[in-house]
């Protein structure tokens, strides 16, 4: 793609931005939800959501490159990723509505059934909508100052997700907002999500413009590489590996304990088990995801310019000791006497993810680059899933650390006061567990090889050994 063809007008990042909101949703109110209704509300074991949690993650490492090297391959009228992000966010809002409405009086093994069910047909639809829409993103361009932009609209849709109707949702089960019981309330957030889902996303498939595809391949049919050899590709590529894991280490550290905030709300905040205590620290989370993901949603445009200026590693190194150093605060910002100490924390993490995100869909945009370099064809989805596999297998590890993390501490959701040791073990689990991960992705960091310059560096040598010689 050339730099001429590669400048992005303003209506286009803007668009893009507000595609993501589907994903944003379909992703940060399941996990925000999900231990919530089913383990408070509906009584199952936490385990038991954990594991019904985890199995249709795993199980997208199968569905998430299939319908990654489809939409590569697919040569429509309406594009190569538009299909898939009207069927897979119509899909999804169809599963919303199903999730947060099991029917009434389910035993323990019925509830789980129901859930794990569908949880499946939930992470296909975010599978066919997410994965397009992340290639669709990663080959609008190749000008690094428009690739930056473009990610930060993508994370400031996030944010703005996150400081308005997700950290609401949970709040809403019990304000008496959507119904005059939780479970109403759930059936009524079911419907707004799904119908939200379905309606942006299928705004976002009629408009959005994917551009032309690839000069190598237009007007031609696909090359003959296939699913297998796009997995091995990109399985085989350094750069690609390290990449995936700094998000991935990156996410299980949070994922494993951001399940657990709720629970030290109720330990240690606002100690016990009435519908008081529950409504003030949904109430409290509401707060601060409006004031972090406000703080997040302002600070992401300017990423990428802080990026320039002090480089791509630094500044993410910078982002991972900064989260690291607000998990380590939080034996004194989770505090019964000054509960809204809980804002620095998670202002410190969202303005952290911010930089991580931007920065690293970046580096995910120049390993694409360099394997089209190097062999000659446009795998945008098929890249595109293998990293969003590693991120799901990384929220389903941290899943299964929380459930078992919150059974151990011996938490009771029918107790008004916990014991010493739930106090305990949550709060220094939390504080010192995600430390190691963050390390890991530190140093994945500093021994990445790519950056823009690089990539122009090969794209130039390439240019000039195809250039007939004299």
């Amino acid at each position: 793609m050339s730099d001429k063809d590669s400048r992005l007008p303003l209506s286009s990042k803007l668009l893009y931005g507000v595609g993501y909101i589907p994903d944003s949703l379909l992703n940060n109110t399941f996990f925000a939800m999900i231990m919530l209704a089913y383990k408070v509300e509906f009584g199952l074991a936490a385990t038991l959501i954990s594991l019904a949690m985890a199995v249709p993650r795993i199980y997208e490492a199968f569905a998430d490159p299939f319908f990654g090297n489809l939409s590569d391959k697919t040569r429509s009228r309406w594009g190569r990723r538009r299909p898939f992000l009207a069927f897979g966010s119509v899909m999804g809002g169809i599963c919303c509505v199903a999730l947060w409405t099991p029917p009434a009086g389910l035993g323990q093994n019925a509830l789980f059934s129901w859930l794990l069910i569908v949880a499946l047909l939930y992470f296909t639809a975010y599978a066919i909508y997410t994965v397009p829409f992340m290639a669709l993103g990663l080959g609008m361009t190749s000008d690094e100052k428009d690739r930056s932009s473009l990610m930060g609209f993508r994370v400031a849709a996030n944010n703005l997700m996150l400081c308005t109707i997700v950290p609401m949702a949970p709040m809403c089960i019990y304000n008496g907002w959507l119904g005059s019981t939780p479970a109403e309330s759930l059936r009524s957030i079911g419907l707004v999500l799904g119908g939200l889902v379905a309606g942006i996303g299928l705004f976002v498939a009629i408009f959005i413009n994917e551009g032309e595809p690839p000069a190598q391949e237009a007007g031609k049919p696909p090359k003959s590489h296939g699913l297998i050899d796009g997995i091995k590709t990109a399985c085989s590529s350094r750069p690609f590996l390290m990449v995936t894991g700094i998000v991935s280490f990156t996410l299980i550290s949070l994922g494993a304990v951001m399940s657990l905030s709720t629970f030290l709300g109720l330990s240690i905040i606002f100690p016990g088990g009435t519908g008081i205590e529950k409504k003030a620290v949904t109430q409290l989370s509401f707060v601060s995801g409006v004031v972090s993901n406000a703080a997040g949603m302002l600070f992401s445009p300017f990423v990428g310019k802080v990026c320039t200026r002090i480089g791509r590693k630094r500044l993410l190194t910078i982002a991972l000791c900064n989260v690291s150093l607000a998990f380590l605060l939080t034996p004194v910002l989770f505090s019964r006497q000054y509960p809204y100490l809980f804002l620095i924390f998670t202002t410190m993490v969202i303005l952290s993810l911010s930089c991580v995100w931007v920065v690293t869909l970046g580096m995910l945009a120049d390993v694409c680059d360099l394997d089209e370099i190097q062999n000659g064809e446009s795998r945008e989805g098929i890249f595109s899933s293998i990293f969003n596999w590693g991120i799901k297998v990384a929220m389903s590890v941290s899943s299964v650390m929380a459930g078992i993390a919150i059974d151990w501490s011996g938490f009771s959701a029918t107790l008004t006061s916990q014991s010493e040791f739930t106090i305990g073990f949550l709060r220094w689990f939390f504080a010192l567990g995600p430390i190691p991960f963050f390390a890991a992705s530190i140093y994945l960091v500093c021994i990445f090889p790519l950056s823009p310059e690089k990539i122009k560096e090969l794209r130039l040598e390439k240019e000039k050994n195809a250039s007939p010689q004299p």
